[in-house]
């Protein structure tokens, strides 16, 4: 997850996308199974904004986000 953060903590968020960062970060091994709807939900925020975020961090779309998430998730877990 160390990418993750840095990635996160170099990119310039809104309030609410740091919103979005800190959940991701603290519930990675759940939020890489969640949708952008699901996370918004949680979170009270709009769908649109964690698109938005995804974006903001240099992915296509949360979808891709969502992905690179998932495989990082998947590398901490093969290397324990």
């Amino acid at each position: 997850m160390k990418d993750m953060k840095e990635l996160l903590h170099s990119a310039h968020l809104t309030k609410t996308q740091k919103i979005i960062a800190e959940y991701v970060l603290d519930n990675a091994s759940e939020a890489c199974f969640m949708t952008s709807t699901e996370i918004a939900l949680k979170l009270g925020v709009s769908e649109s904004s964690v698109i938005r975020f995804s974006r903001t961090i240099g992915f296509d779309g949360f979808m891709d986000f969502q992905k690179a998430l998932l495989l990082m998730q998947l590398f901490q877990m093969a290397h324990m």
